[in-house]
């Protein structure tokens, strides 16, 4: 519901505001409000990078501390850290490759993780909401996810599904 989204934003905003300490220095902020764009290690670190209103971004290297989606924004991770990533509103994240230290994922946003193997558990992580570990689907790079909360988890598909694999190999 909206309250809750609104409850949400400010929780955000404050937690922010008591890990970053008031009086500190201004956060470098850069957002994406249309059109398609592309991240990597040339362009300088950001506190926080917004996707919004149907823009979309291809997130190739770099390092970056927040990275929101929000109204429709897409995103394609395919390697470079980040601290967390935040989806609400309707938007898709795929996830080829990368560091991410904590996902969050409200309203019907839908994160997609491309994956040959994982482990999902519902307890410890950061958080203690749980947490995905796997390898990377074709480069077969370890990840380690924490979830902000106990719904995150439930935006997230795994891609090729187990189920899709066993067409493949039954014929």
């Amino acid at each position: 519901s909206n309250v809750m989204r609104l409850k949400m934003k400010i929780i955000i905003i404050l937690a922010t505001v008591l890990l970053t300490g008031a009086g500190s220095t201004e956060a470098e902020i850069l957002t994406f409000e249309s059109g398609h764009h592309v991240f990597t290690s040339e362009d300088p670190y950001y506190d926080e990078v917004f996707v919004e209103n149907n823009a979309s971004l291809d997130f190739l290297s770099g390092d970056i501390g927040k990275l929101e989606t929000i109204h429709y924004g897409s995103v394609d991770i395919y390697s470079g850290n980040m601290d967390s990533l935040w989806a609400f509103d309707d938007s898709v994240v795929d996830i080829y490759g990368g560091d991410i230290d904590l996902l969050a994922a409200f309203d019907n946003s839908e994160i997609l993780i491309y994956t040959e193997d994982y482990m999902y558990s519902p307890l410890g992580g950061s958080e203690g909401y749980g947490y995905i570990e796997g390898l990377y689907y074709n480069s077969a790079v370890a990840f380690y996810i924490s979830f902000y909360d106990d719904t995150s988890y439930s935006h997230i598909t795994t891609v090729p599904e187990p189920t899709t694999i066993m067409l493949f190999v039954m014929g």
